[in-house]
């Protein structure tokens, strides 16, 4: 990757932009002065054509006249400011000069002799011995006996010149000192805007995970670099909290495989000790089997939510009828209740279908059933309802269990959170489930509530658009995306 200053960026980008703006603007007024004082020539050459017209009939109507008036100050004008007269014959012959043009005639336009009827003809800026002129053609008055046709006259563009060529002069030294200025001020502009910029890199290269709870200070000023700071203290709060998350997950992971590897390898070494029975070797070999099975089924949920929160296959999301799912559900949880000494009942209504996946479905419902099940003492009593309100149906599970703080409600969906009522491991539980059913019912657009006592028993109620609201309700792509490959 190419190192590269965005200052200098910035700088080189403005001094361009500048000096071509300066560059356009420079020859624009150049032009439009040249132009200016170019036609304020061209009518003094009109007016001065005008006056020799004028002069030459009036010399004309005076027998006693000298030949076009050698005398007269507007046929021979003074030194300054240079002007100089000649008049031509129709066939182009010089018939008088002033005497400031010497022996050199004027120039002699023969495209503006060609026709009378064109009238002043102002020709192309030419030189006379050096210097530059722009002339006048113009037709005399006819009259009788006399042989000349044409008048000329001619300014000399010296002063013109001379301040074109000033004007240039001074576009030359200005532009690059104007450039120059642009340069540092740009520079200094640059490194002013960018002086927040480098404080939030500082503050950047100093975070690191002992430290995400730092953050970079916010502007005063609600403008693009304060909205920038913003977003990135927000993706630095976020940064902290998936960190803080993932160093508990892995914290609770390794508390859940140790004690259940630590029994393991207990037990593995009570059926190798030397005089062991047949039957300590196989109610050690059991008790392991046991906690390998409940290892298996905590790697699993590991697995599941893992699942839902990358995604690795597309779901199938289709009109779903839940009452098959409750049947199914209360046969598992029956039987669940007989080995706990439990009741258990099930109460559904027909054609009560959401828009979602019949395996994501059995899965949230069991989970409820089997968490019912589990915190239930023997005597008690779980109940599975299903029903419908209006737009929305309703999954209940009731049970007569230990109950929930209710300090701890807010917590009891996230990943290996047990409530100390229920923190044993002789009810198998990994603090997983819960977890499971919050992700699968936010993924169907279902929400939950928990109302709970303790010593009285917990109801956990999950409400799910009917399937004929399935257009508002269908999950995203992103969403779909969080919950794929769980059936595997």
């Amino acid at each position: 990757m190419k190192s590269r200053s965005l200052r200098f960026e910035l700088t080189f980008w403005y001094s361009t932009v500048m000096a071509v703006t300066l560059l356009v603007m420079g020859v624009a007024v150049e032009q439009v002065a040249y132009n200016r004082i170019s036609a304020s020539i061209d009518n003094s050459l009109r007016q001065a054509a005008f006056t020799v017209i004028s002069e030459v009939g009036v010399l004309r109507s005076k027998p006693d006249a000298e030949p076009f008036g050698e005398t007269s100050t507007v046929l021979n004008p003074p030194p300054w400011p240079p002007r100089y007269v000649q008049i031509l014959s129709a066939s182009g012959e010089v018939l008088y000069r002033s005497a400031n043009l010497g022996q050199y005639p004027l120039p002699i336009d023969s495209a503006a002799l060609r026709d009378r009827g064109r009238g002043m003809v102002i020709s192309p800026d030419m030189r006379l011995h050096g210097e530059p002129i722009r002339m006048i053609t113009f037709p005399l008055p006819e009259y009788n006996g006399s042989d000349a046709a044409w008048g000329q006259v001619a300014l000399s563009l010296h002063d013109l010149d001379r301040a074109r060529k000033k004007n240039q002069l001074a576009l030359a030294i200005i532009l690059p000192a104007a450039i120059g200025i642009s340069a540092v001020a740009g520079w200094w502009l640059a490194r002013r805007a960018l002086r927040p910029i480098d404080g939030v890199i500082r503050t950047a290269q100093r975070i690191r995970a002992a430290n995400l709870n730092e953050r970079i200070a916010p502007r005063e000023v609600d403008d693009e670099l304060g909205r920038l700071i913003s977003t990135l203290n927000e993706l630095l709060e976020r940064l902290e909290l998936n960190f803080r998350q993932v160093s508990r997950f892995s914290a609770d992971v390794s508390h859940e495989l140790r004690t259940p590897l630590t029994i393991i390898q207990g037990e593995a070494e009570v059926a190798l000790r030397e005089g062991a029975s047949r039957e300590e070797m196989q109610l050690a070999l059991e008790v392991a089997l046991d906690e390998a099975q409940r290892m298996s089924k905590l790697v699993k949920n590991l697995l599941m939510l893992a699942r839902l929160e990358t995604g690795q296959e597309r779901p199938h999301f289709v009109e779903t009828p839940l009452a098959p799912i409750i049947e199914d559900v209360s046969e598992e949880g029956l039987a669940l209740a007989r080995a706990k000494g439990v009741t258990f009942s099930a109460h559904t209504v027909e054609n009560a279908s959401v828009w979602g996946d019949a395996v994501l479905l059995h899965q949230l419902a069991f989970n409820l059933v089997d968490n019912a099940v589990k915190y239930t003492p023997a005597g008690g009593t779980v109940e599975l309802s299903l029903s419908r309100n209006g737009s929305s149906v309703r999954l209940s599970v009731k049970d007569t269990g230990v109950g929930i703080d209710e300090a701890e409600l807010g917590r009891i969906f996230d990943r290996f959170y047990r409530g100390d009522s229920a923190r044993n491991h002789t009810e198998g539980g990994s603090g997983l489930g819960l977890a499971l059913v919050a992700q699968i019912a936010e993924a169907h657009k279902g929400t939950i509530q928990v109302t709970s006592k303790p010593g009285e028993g917990s109801v956990f109620t999950v409400t799910f658009p009917l399937s004929s609201q399935a257009g508002k309700a269908r999950p995203d792509m992103a969403e779909v995306s969080m919950i794929e490959g769980i059936r595997s």
